[in-house]
C-alpha cells in the first residue's frame, strides 16, 4: 500500500468519525473505533475509488436506517446532495450501485467490532 493510499484511508476514517454519526449526544457516538473502521476497509472487496467506498457506504446505510423514510432512494439522494454541495463528482441517482456496495460490507468485521 502506498503512502498516498494510507493517507487517504486515514483521511477517510477521520472524515467518517467527524460526521454527525459520531457526535457525543447521539446514542451510537463513537461506536466505531479507528481500528474497527480500518478492519472494515481492509476486509471490504471494494477497494478501488468508487463513490460508495466502504466508509461512504456505511455512512449512507446508517443514515438510511435512522431516516424516517428508510429507503435506498432517499439515502442515495442524500449522498448526491452532499457531494454536489461539496463540489465533488456526484453519483447516479439510481440505487443499484449503493445496494451492491451495501451488500459487500463485511458483516463479520462489524461483529468483531462489538
Amino acid at each position: 500500500m502506498t503512502h498516498a493510499t494510507k493517507t487517504s484511508v486515514k483521511q477517510q476514517i477521520q472524515s467518517f468519525k467527524n460526521t454527525a454519526m459520531q457526535l457525543p449526544h447521539l446514542p451510537f457516538a463513537n461506536i466505531f473505533s479507528t481500528e474497527c473502521l480500518q478492519q472494515i476497509i481492509n476486509a471490504s472487496p471494494r477497494k478501488r475509488e468508487h463513490i460508495f467506498t466502504p466508509l461512504a457506504t456505511l455512512k449512507t446505510f446508517i443514515f438510511q436506517v435512522i431516516s424516517a423514510d428508510g429507503s435506498c432512494r432517499q439515502a442515495v439522494s442524500q449522498v448526491f446532495s452532499e457531494r454536489a454541495s461539496q463540489g465533488k463528482k456526484t453519483n447516479a441517482v439510481g440505487t443499484s450501485s449503493y445496494c451492491k456496495a451495501r451488500n459487500d460490507l463485511p458483516l463479520t468485521e462489524f461483529n468483531r467490532c462489538r
